[in-house]
């Protein structure tokens, strides 16, 4: 499976995932955008969004979870997921754990909708 395929699988399973909870407990308002909550599964074959775990969407990265590397990797996926820079997401809390809590940086009420109508299409 190409970088592509995976890509589009990820936000078919993204969607899944929203469908079935109805509810975004894995993503919550903050004064500087939203907070993402996510449990990491590094040395997958693939970089894909795996469905829900507990509050937290679950994501797989091909990175291995060394120096760094499943981190930085986990910046770069959803940073092209929601087409918004790199240095607009950041890691608050769990650098060296599975479980992690991602701030998305968000200027303007603009990019928050922008955020939103990723959400709300891959609900479609």
């Amino acid at each position: 499976m190409n970088k592509q395929t995976a890509f589009f699988t990820s936000l078919r399973n993204m969607s899944r995932c929203i469908e079935s909870g109805k509810n975004f407990s894995f993503l919550k308002k903050h004064s500087q955008g939203l907070i993402l909550n996510i449990h990491v599964q590094p040395g997958s074959s693939q970089n894909a969004i795996a469905g829900v775990h507990g509050d937290a969407v679950k994501i797989k990265l091909t990175s291995p979870p060394v120096e760094g590397a499943a981190n930085k990797s986990c910046i770069e996926f959803f940073s092209r997921l929601f087409k918004i820079s790199k240095s607009s997401v950041e890691i608050i809390s769990g650098e060296k754990s599975r479980r992690k809590r991602l701030l998305i940086k968000l200027d303007r009420d603009q990019d928050r909708e922008k955020i939103y109508e990723c959400l709300n299409t891959l609900i479609k």
